[in-house]
């Protein structure tokens, strides 16, 4: 019998945020698959399980000392490195006497459990570039043998981890769920509806929102086009965006509340793109940001700004890119989607590259990791 999945979180679960729902989603696939899988998090809703059906160990019940640990761990950022190796610790402390495979999001979690719990497997999943710190600590655990690190893009490997010692380490990308694949994918016809799905700001980065509109209001485009924000939340920025698209007769704007994710497939079948207009920084090169399976599996095209990271996560053939810094480019971009040949053929070929993507698969590389 295979041993158990723990999932162990130091930031706040259950969360709609990318991690949150990575997590929740191959938690859910491995149960699926027969293995006995459950998440242990700070649990601020005290559920037992998640929205997706896993059980959830809640750090937060009755644990005077880890509330305190949290609660100066998000008031200041310097106290949440404490925060994680206390949570190690206590990871070691209790699950002791039983095999486990760990997956941890930080490698200040897995030091004291990987070198305590020797005959478990711990997996260590990297969702950012390293800092000099946890890079020398990267290199350290992965001489261990009962340690696996996983990066969510070439792209974060490449930057992070040296040719030398890739032995045990892996790339596996984000999953899209099942439910958003469809074969009801309508062609572009006459107007041309646009979407982006988020925040205008990550973790107080600019997503580029208010660029992008900027861009387009200074092209000419073939068609009407209209352009809809939805999730933004923020009432500053959509009356900025208002601002700067002012009386722009090509475009046609809305804005649509925030969804819970599980309306999300329903609400993006409703338009012909997805917009990803992350401008290219440091912090937007660690991501993959999730939207673009999303929007590859319901069969939207995909409009994104060109940049490294972007070109490594998805294939030429499969998107739109453009420049943010030409406006020309984003002309030819969304022009070129007129054509009714041409955007089917990206969509179609994007539609065959995200199958690979589902969160069984993501299980099935979990599982095949441990046996390298």
């Amino acid at each position: 019998m295979s041993p158990k999945f723990l999932f162990v979180l130091s930031a706040r679960y259950p969360t709609e945020k990318a991690y949150g729902v990575t997590i929740g989603r191959t938690c859910q696939a491995l149960r699926q698959l027969g293995i006995d899988a459950s998440i242990i998090a700070p649990n601020l809703s005290e559920r037992e399980t998640d929205i997706f059906g896993n059980k959830v160990i809640n750090l937060m019940s009755d644990r005077t000392f880890f509330k305190f640990m949290y609660k100066k761990a998000i008031a200041n950022p310097r106290n949440y490195v404490l925060w994680q190796l206390a949570l190690g610790f206590y990871i070691s402390l209790r699950f002791r006497k039983d095999k486990y495979n760990f997956c941890f999001r930080d490698a200040y979690i897995a030091l004291i459990p990987s070198l305590i719990l020797r005959k478990s497997n711990h997996i260590i999943e990297i969702h950012h570039s390293l800092s000099s710190t946890k890079a020398i600590l990267g290199k350290v655990l992965i001489r261990l043998r009962n340690v696996r690190i996983v990066y969510i893009s070439q792209y974060l490997l490449d930057r992070n981890q040296p040719k030398r010692g890739r032995k045990r380490v892996q790339v596996i990308g984000m999953g899209v769920p099942e439910e958003f694949f469809t074969k009801n994918r309508t062609s572009i016809e006459g107007e041309i509806s646009i979407c982006f799905l988020g925040k205008g700001k990550s973790n107080g980065n600019s997503n580029g929102i208010d660029h992008f509109v900027e861009q387009i209001t200074q092209i000419n485009l073939k068609k009407r086009t209209s352009l809809t924000f939805i999730g933004l939340n923020d009432k500053e920025l959509e009356v900025r965006i208002e601002n700067i698209l002012g009386s722009a007769s090509n475009v046609r704007l809305s804005f649509v509340d925030h969804l819970s994710h599980d309306r999300v497939p329903q609400s993006l079948s409703n338009y012909h793109v997805g917009l990803i207009p992350y401008p290219d920084t440091d912090f937007h090169r660690d991501r993959f940001p999730i939207k673009i399976l999303e929007y590859a599996a319901l069969g939207l095209n995909i409009l994104i700004s060109d940049s490294k990271i972007h070109r490594a996560l998805i294939p030429k053939d499969c998107a739109f890119f453009y420049n943010p810094t030409e406006n020309k480019s984003l002309e030819l971009a969304i022009n070129e989607m007129f054509n009714r040949q041409t955007s089917l053929a990206k969509r179609d070929r994007a539609y065959k590259w995200v199958s690979s993507f589902t969160y069984q698969n993501r299980a099935k590389k979990y599982l095949k990791l441990l046996d390298s």
